[in-house]
């Protein structure tokens, strides 16, 4: 079982990849289908920001919320993706937001 995976852009995957994290380049469009066969078969999954931009917000909302796998998203290196606000996701989740 790997205990790290990344979902996301090539040029973030390869600087994980260095640092001994296990990394799958999925495009946005493969997005939902990619963090789907995903499973529990890691511990802590990083998600580019493009890819979780590209899953449902309600999906990306429960998948953040799951105790397993941990679930956090890295910014896109170029900017091309805003990160997703984990305050403002707690507050819709919890029905205090939008």
């Amino acid at each position: 079982m790997q205990s790290i995976l990344f979902l996301g852009d090539e040029l973030t995957a390869a600087g994980l990849r260095l640092a001994g994290v296990a990394v799958r380049v999925v495009a946005p469009a493969e997005a939902a289908a990619a963090v789907g066969a995903v499973g529990d078969e890691v511990e802590l999954l990083l998600l580019g920001a493009e890819v979780a931009a590209a899953l449902d917000p309600q999906a990306l909302e429960q998948l953040l919320a799951r105790p397993r796998p941990l679930c956090l998203v890295v910014p896109d290196p170029r900017g091309r993706a805003a990160a997703v606000d984990p305050a403002a996701a707690l507050r819709r989740l919890l029905g205090v937001g939008r």
